[in-house]
């Protein structure tokens, strides 16, 4: 967070954003700070993800225990900041539960959630949002360490019509011909389609 934070202060044209998933009773390893750290993130534009509350390998659990971790993920961070909407997952350890829909939305203890994505771990680089191969609750992420961002960042120099780059228009979508079998059926209808 501080490697952004100064990064903005020297580039403000730059923007901000991130999303960290964390522990809520343990964030960033500092129990102590918890309601300090989670109300900085929330009133300084980063989004706190759910990343369960107890870190288990969710493949290994019954449904009602998937649907427990999250909601108490959820619970802890609205314990310090009131009606938060957590509506993302990162995957401890990269582990999918076995019935996928408890990802998108459930209820424990009367407590409903819905999410918007499902993070995977140490993966390949995701589809764009427009391929049929798209799916929000298994999103690829990679992880920001040095062999991993010369890996992927050196294929994408290599195979440039790889790229998903948004030219910021939703009524517009920009592909080329080789990957145009890949997009949603819906799509080639209801949007300006530029083949190239």
């Amino acid at each position: 967070m501080e490697i952004i934070e100064n990064f903005v202060k020297k580039h403000s044209d730059f923007g901000k954003g991130a999303t960290f998933y964390i522990l809520p009773n343990l964030p960033f390893g500092q129990k102590e700070y918890a309601e300090k750290k989670l109300n900085f993130l929330a009133n300084n534009g980063y989004e706190i993800g759910n990343h369960t509350l107890n870190h288990p390998a969710l493949e290994t659990l019954t449904d009602e225990k998937v649907q427990k971790e999250i909601v108490l993920h959820i619970s802890q961070v609205n314990k310090f900041l009131p009606k938060y909407e957590v509506n993302t997952l990162a995957y401890p350890y990269g582990s999918v539960p076995k019935n996928i829909k408890l990802v998108s939305s459930g209820k424990y203890n009367n407590i409903s959630y819905k999410n918007i994505a499902g993070l995977l771990v140490g993966a390949n680089p995701s589809f764009s949002p427009n391929s049929n191969k798209f799916n929000p609750l298994i999103l690829p992420r990679i992880q920001a360490i040095q062999t991993e961002l010369d890996k992927w960042l050196g294929m994408f120099n290599k195979n440039k019509n790889y790229r998903y780059i948004s030219d910021g228009n939703m009524e517009t979508i920009t592909i080329t011909k080789d990957f145009s079998q890949y997009l949603k059926p819906e799509l080639k209808n209801n949007k300006n389609l530029v083949i190239y």
